[in-house]
């Protein structure tokens, strides 16, 4: 299949997770488009997930792409191309399903403070929004972004933890 190239760069902008969650609440964010694999998250990735969002870090971006447009409730429909798990655990977060309807190793989102809970729901998700694509490319896209097996193996994961530290520097001397 001869894929055609996309029209123009797609540029990451930022969406509030509020905004977010708000549309994958009514349902105008499709979760699970057909070429989507199956979620793979276990508990701890979940939670190490949220984690980094109350620590204010920052995660990949994610891709969006329209669906269609409802012509009898006047919405655009959009899917999710790349960041299903993350947007899927944001939810269940806030919502206190899945993992998070019991303690586990994050604070529930129901017991943050008020200052908590807005830093959280005004986090901005770096998002690229493929308004042009095709759905053939919003396809090949998806296969690219997750052909990769890039894990990073424990050395490599050891050296990013240890790679300057004094203890090494000292070995390497």
């Amino acid at each position: 299949m001869n894929i055609q190239k996309l029209i123009a760069n797609i540029p990451a902008n930022n969406q509030k997770i509020i905004e977010v969650f708000q549309k994958l609440e009514s349902g105008k964010l499709n979760k699970s488009p057909d070429y989507q694999r199956k979620k793979v998250w276990r508990r701890q990735h979940k939670f190490e997930f949220i984690d980094t969002i109350l620590k204010n870090f920052p995660f990949p971006e994610v891709y969006i792409a329209p669906e269609k447009v409802d012509t009898k409730r006047l919405e655009l429909l959009e899917q999710i191309v790349d960041g299903q798990q993350r947007l899927t655990a944001i939810q269940d977060y806030i919502n206190g399903t899945d993992v998070f309807s019991q303690n586990g190793s994050v604070p529930l989102f129901k017991d943050l403070s008020t200052a908590e809970k807005e830093d959280f729901l005004n986090y901005e998700v770096s998002v690229r929004y493929l308004k042009n694509a095709t759905p053939d490319q919003i396809k090949e896209i998806f296969q690219r972004i997750n052909r990769t097996d890039y894990a990073l193996n424990k050395m490599e994961r050891c050296h990013a933890i240890w790679g300057q530290s004094e203890l090494v520097c000292l070995a390497k001397q």
